[in-house]
This record gives C-alpha cells, structure tokens and sequence, in this order.
C-alpha cells in the first residue's frame, strides 16, 4: 500500500477490481467450454477424439470460437467505457482537490474549481478512457489466442481435456496478473501527466519528487524522494538504462510531484 496520499489509491484498486471482473467473465466462458470437452472423456467414443483425427484443428477452431462468443454475451452490457470514465474523472478531481488545497495553503489564494476542467483535459481523460476501453477488450482475445495456440501444440501431444484444463490455467493466471499490472500502471501514469499539465499551466517549473516510500519503491525512485526537479528536464528513473521519466511516467510508478511555488508562479495565479 503506498503511504502517499496524493495518490490515487482507491481509482487504483477501482481499475484493478475492474480488470479482474473481466478476466474472471473470460474463466468462466473457459470453463464451461472445457466442461463440454470433458464430457468426451467419460464417453465410448472417447478413444476416437483421443485421436489427432478425431478432435481435429477444426474442432478445436470452433472452441475457442465459442469461448469468444460466450465472452462477448457476458461482457455486452458491462460498459467499459462508462466504467474507465468514471475512473478518469475520478483521478482528475482528486488530483485538482489536492493541488488547490497546495496552493491556498502555501500562498493563501483560492483558484477557481473550473480553472482545470478545460478541452485540453477533456481531450487528455478522453484519450486515456478510449485507449483503456480498447486495451481492457484486447487483452482476452490476446489470450485466448495464446491458449489456442498452446492447445493445439498439446492436443498434437495427445494431450487429454483434462491436462488441457491445467495448461489454460497456467495462461490464466499469467495474463490475469498482467491485467492487474497494466491496471495499476495506466492509473499511475494518467495521475502523473494531469498533474504535470496541471503543474505547467499554472505556471510552475519544479518540483519536489515525493515517493511511496514502502517496502514496492524501487531503489532508484527511493533515491530521488524530496529532490527538485525542472518538469523541462524529467530525471533518470533508472540509473542501469539511464531512462528519464517525472513521477508516474516509468512504469507502475506511484511517486507524485509537489509543486513548488516560486513567487512568479505566486503573482501569476
């Protein structure tokens, strides 16, 4: 849990939970193909779908076919879009809220709410909502075409729909930790480019880079926690590759920007 309260936490885990509704409808369309398949094993029959020639490339084409079409029945009305957007906005005010409670406090003066609601951040939570809504469709369809590939390599084996049953899991579990991963990074990044935009328009060059701090903060972001930075020139996040990034930019970074108030930002706001 990162110790960082300008972060976005809750739209964090809201995204993952979202990610993992839509990998567990992904399962359950799995599995009830799968328990369609196994029902050969109990059949006498059985012998001749063992067979290369008995569950052929065809057979196999119209499973994951099915799986795909059961998926999208599941899915129809979940609205992803509506769901990202949601999110999207959610990010947008928080990081709003906590950065004109910055400036009143530090230099006493109340900005207008609608100060950072214009086009040009509709255009940017439109953009990270559409390309989210596209990502969170793809990632199935990507997997499925990985089990389906795996599976004809196996049923060519003369694999059983049983073994076949631990080998789409393995796939599973590998993607589904992928979508949480991707949930987590892409919230990160929308936090660090709202605040930056949110940052620059308001006239303000620095800031201080301010780290989670917790036992997930890479040694790299660890180092460069209370350290000022010119949003001009972003700093190495990575000392091996020499990568520069500001806070949110690398990947799954949770560390935020303070801005720093020098006073011709002050006069200007």
């Amino acid at each position: 849990m990162a110790n960082n309260k300008k972060y976005p936490i809750t739209k964090e885990n809201e995204f993952a939970r979202l990610n993992s509704a839509v990998m567990r409808m992904l399962k359950q369309a799995i599995d009830e193909e799968l328990e369609i398949l196994e029902e050969y094993e109990s059949t006498e029959n059985w012998a001749e779908y063992e067979r290369l020639d008995g569950l052929d490339m065809d057979s196999l084409f119209y499973f994951f076919k099915r799986i795909e079409r059961n998926f999208k029945r599941r899915t129809k009305d979940f609205g992803f879009r509506e769901k990202l957007q949601d999110i999207a906005n959610g990010i947008n005010a928080q990081v709003e809220r906590k950065f004109r409670q910055e400036w009143r406090n530090l230099l006493g003066i109340d900005i207008t709410k609608d100060r950072f609601n214009g086009k040009s951040y509709k255009n940017l939570l439109n953009f990270w909502t559409n390309e989210n809504a596209h990502l969170i469709k793809t990632l199935p369809k990507e997997t499925l075409g990985e089990m389906q590939k795996t599976v004809q390599e196996k049923f060519i084996a003369g694999a059983s729909p049983k073994a076949l049953r631990g080998t789409l899991q393995e796939i599973y579990n590998v993607d589904k930790k992928r979508a949480e991963f991707w949930a987590r990074d892409q919230v990160a990044k929308l936090n660090g480019q709202i605040t930056q935009k949110q940052h620059q328009d308001a006239g303000i060059t620095k800031y201080k880079w301010q780290a989670s701090m917790d036992s997930r903060t890479r040694a790299d972001h660890r180092a460069l926690h209370n350290t000022i930075h010119q949003w001009d020139n972003p700093p190495i996040v990575d000392t091996k590759s020499g990568r520069r990034n500001h806070p949110g930019g690398d990947y799954r970074c949770r560390c935020v920007a303070i801005p720093i108030f020098d006073p011709p930002a002050g006069r200007a706001g």
